[in-house]
């Protein structure tokens, strides 16, 4: 019995000291993933910085580009956005003529067409918004904007948007129920 005793020691020792060693192994990897934990936060946090300062950098360029596109445009030189631009200006004539039509025969009101509250439509998703002029704007500019379609496969969409950005007339491909 005390034979049995001595051996069933010298087992849970021999135990003990395995689950000791186990314990201490788990607590490095354990340790060791919290460094890689604590690095991939650091490198994470690195890399929003660097995005963040991609963007400013690519914002300047896209901003200097336009002005470079807008400046060689008054001054008639023609490039590769030349077609575009005076689309754009047509079409820009085109729509103050038609609001001009609409203005003189009373088809709205210059209190309606500058209008700038914009109505929530109910149980939208995203949420659209109707201004007092989006009727008339839905009647006048469809087969304007559709047409600019046809100018290139660059095109992807046209939009007249009022002074707050607010864009009243989708083309027929994006203006579903």
């Amino acid at each position: 019995m005390i034979d049995q005793i001595a051996t069933d020691g010298q087992t849970i020792v021999a135990e003990q000291v395995r689950i000791i060693a186990a314990t201490q192994d788990a607590n490095g990897a354990i340790e060791q993933l919290e460094e890689i934990i604590e690095n991939l936060g650091e490198l994470s946090r690195a890399t929003e910085v660097n995005v963040r300062t991609s963007s400013k950098h690519m914002d300047k360029m896209v901003d200097a580009s336009e002005r470079l596109t807008a400046q060689t445009a008054r001054f008639g030189v023609a490039t590769v956005d030349t077609p575009f631009i005076e689309e754009a200006q047509r079409i820009a004539k085109e729509i103050s003529a038609r609001f001009e039509q609409a203005l003189e025969s009373g088809a709205i009101s210059t209190k309606d067409l500058f209008d700038r509250t914009y109505t929530a439509i109910p149980a939208t998703n995203p949420e659209q918004l109707m201004a007092q002029f989006t009727s008339l704007t839905d009647k006048l500019l469809p087969d304007l904007l559709e047409g600019a379609l046809l100018l290139s496969d660059r095109v992807v969409f046209c939009a007249a948007v009022d002074d707050n950005g607010y864009l009243p007339t989708h083309n027929r491909k994006f203006s579903q129920p």
